[in-house]
């Protein structure tokens, strides 16, 4: 018998080539269909003209919209560029934070003049802040956090104390509140972890989200 783990893992390759075997015919037209589908069909952002086009069938299109101006932080940042790239959404992106100096060298090969300004830390974002150019607003904020300190897979997570000794702990509960107040983007969107909604310990019934508002 495998073990739940391994059975997990094959679980989730098999849905993986389930997937792959999908898309790979969704990506090959019929002959009727080959001349209504447009050519970037086939470019790396395929998914994007499915939803195009599939917004475009049930008569919704997108707004004619201004350049969006954007403030990513931590990890992994500026993705959301190459989404707004693919689904046709101009943006600029004002400031970015990254720790790894390989993938802020990957993030400014792939984005070039549309990131203003990249910084190492949040903590030098924060500094240079709001630097946002005259006559313009932050519309998106994105930001990889909460993280690990707020997730119940973390065998401590409910222990006394456990949450506010994590040394990541401030990076939600003190830098990203900062880079609200100071950016004040039109909108937020923050990373999803079930534990930040769940309470801070076993004997405080309060939770990680009620934090930032006492």
């Amino acid at each position: 018998m495998l073990d739940p783990w391994d059975a997990a893992f094959q679980h989730e390759l098999q849905l993986q080539r389930e997937r792959e075997e999908v898309a790979a015919l969704d990506r090959e037209p019929t002959e009727d269909e080959s001349d209504s589908i447009p050519s970037t069909q086939y470019s790396e952002y395929w998914w994007s003209e499915d939803l195009l086009l599939a917004l475009a069938s049930a008569g919704v299109g997108l707004p004619m919209l201004d350049t969006v101006g954007v403030v990513s932080c931590c990890t992994g940042c500026c993705a959301e560029g190459e989404v707004m790239k693919a689904l046709q959404i101009p943006y600029e992106i004002f400031s970015a934070s990254e720790t790894e100096a390989s993938f802020r060298e990957f993030v400014s090969a792939n984005q070039g003049s549309a990131v203003h300004c990249m910084h190492d830390s949040l903590q030098s974002q924060l500094a240079a802040a709001p630097n946002i150019p005259a006559g313009k607003a932050v519309r998106l904020l994105m930001a990889g956090s909460p993280c690990d300190p707020f997730s119940v897979v973390r065998p401590k997570r409910f222990q006394e104390g456990s949450v506010d000794s994590h040394g990541l702990t401030q990076v939600t509960m003190q830098y990203i509140v900062r880079a609200l107040l100071a950016f004040r983007p039109h909108v937020s969107i923050l990373e999803q972890v079930e534990g930040f909604v769940k309470p801070i310990s076993e004997h405080d019934p309060s939770t990680p989200l009620d934090r930032p508002e006492q």
